[in-house]
């Protein structure tokens, strides 16, 4: 896919793909020697906010935001996600606004088992109380 253009004066690196189940991708490679030393992100973006709420359940997807990474199958426990980004120098955060979600992570060490597990909170989140 085409991305728009970008100043001269950025240095960072694009790519931007769509993987067979239709999840559009953009990497992000920044090759300034200052960038080496800092952390690497992730971040899913979802096409559902507060707009979608049910007229009963005001705020079901706030909470749903809150939820999803509290636990999941493929990793059980209370917050097992918190706690491996935390000690591999990392966190997550989320926010929700109107019509969409965006969950987000950065972490300095360990990046591919950090994707793992941000991806198996929306596989199968456990969503308990």
């Amino acid at each position: 896919m085409e991305l728009p253009g970008k100043s001269d004066q950025d240095a960072k690196r694009y790519r931007f793909f769509e993987l067979p189940n239709r999840l559009r991708v953009l990497l992000v490679f920044d090759p300034r020697a200052e960038a080496m030393s800092r952390k690497a992100a992730a971040a899913l973006s979802v096409g559902v906010g507060s707009f979608s709420d049910p007229r009963e359940v005001q705020g079901l997807s706030h909470f749903l935001e809150h939820m999803i990474s509290m636990g999941c199958a493929q990793f059980p426990g209370e917050n097992t996600y918190a706690r491996f980004l935390d000690a591999h120098g990392g966190s997550e955060n989320a926010w929700t606004d109107m019509e969409v979600t965006c969950f987000h992570q950065d972490v300095q060490s360990s990046l591919g088992e950090s994707l793992r597990r941000f991806a198996a909170c929306f596989e199968a989140p456990t969503l308990e109380q």
